[in-house]
């Protein structure tokens, strides 16, 4: 398994998630920048990624949280929807705008979520 990260918050409670690959993504597409601020397009590492799954048989995951996320929910249905819109960015293509999708057509296996410490979602 190959872990990525990290998805690290949602941006002012809004539908998109910010991210931070490190260096390994390169700017933003003209939808990205418009719609999705937190958003990067990762096209190299969408290559790797691809060849991790199918050259070498490696499930990808991505990872959500990290030490300093912070997630916060006003509701189970708005945590649903996030929960959602991450895997309509990174899950198989065709829900969301493809110039919005940090990698692309590539797809990746599921994810790591952190320390649920970092989640806060109202108990019903």
């Amino acid at each position: 398994i190959v872990i990525l990260a990290f998805v690290i918050s949602q941006l002012d409670g809004g539908p998109y998630p910010a991210v931070d690959f490190g260096g390994a993504c390169g700017g933003q597409t003209t939808k990205m920048a418009s719609d999705a601020p937190g958003l990067l397009s990762c096209p190299d590492l969408a290559g790797n990624i691809s060849t991790c799954q199918n050259k070498h048989g490696k499930k990808v995951f991505l990872s959500i949280g990290g030490a300093t996320s912070q997630f916060s929910f006003s509701s189970s249905s708005q945590a649903s929807g996030f929960a959602d819109m991450l895997w309509n960015l990174f899950g198989p293509p065709g829900k969301v705008d493809s110039e919005l999708r940090p990698f692309g057509m590539v797809e990746i296996d599921g994810f790591d979520i952190g320390s649920l410490s970092h989640f806060q979602v109202p108990l019903l």
